[in-house]
């Protein structure tokens, strides 16, 4: 459960006791197994209060907003920094080196904050279409499990592909 535990305090904000640093950062690995249950665990919670917002009079629109900034909140913008930090680097008219550089600066860049502003509003209009939709509670609840099971398959073939260069 120590794993488990180390999942949710990396992905999540839930307020969970943290376990200390050296255990935090020696137990990452062995976490990742956690990550897909941890999206399950963010599906069920958004499919919640997807469930709640789907009570109130408010247009599908809100809902979505609402229903997005919760799970931006949930897991504490972890994903968005990267989209910002990636597009800062991958759309600037730049070096390979100059990149790499813009990749370790903590400050957003113009394309950082076009990216973001673009991935917000497509995950509205799609969370609003979702919402509209018999079974979009299903995609609701199996999207971060989705995603968070991709973090463990690409690991894996970084992995695997690590171990070949090594043979």
């Amino acid at each position: 459960m120590k794993n488990l535990r180390i999942a949710l305090s990396f992905l999540t904000t839930l307020p969970l006791p943290h376990p200390p640093a050296e255990a935090f950062l020696s137990g990452l690995g062995r976490a990742f197994a956690w990550y897909p249950a941890v999206g399950l665990l963010l599906g069920l919670l958004l499919t919640g209060a997807s469930w709640l917002l789907g009570q109130t009079n408010l247009s599908l629109a809100v809902q979505a907003g609402l229903l997005l900034l919760a799970w931006t909140l949930l897991t504490g913008g972890l994903h968005l920094d990267g989209v910002m930090d990636s597009c800062d680097a991958l759309f600037a008219p730049v070096s390979v080196e100059r990149r790499l550089v813009i990749l370790k600066d903590v400050h957003a860049g113009a394309f950082g904050v076009i990216g973001l502003f673009f991935v917000l509003g497509l995950k509205w209009a799609l969370l609003a279409s979702l919402l509209g939709q018999s079974s979009g509670w299903l995609a609701l609840l199996l999207a971060p499990v989705w995603g968070r099971w991709m973090l463990v398959w690409a690991a894996h073939q970084i992995g695997r592909a690590s171990c070949r260069e090594r043979v």
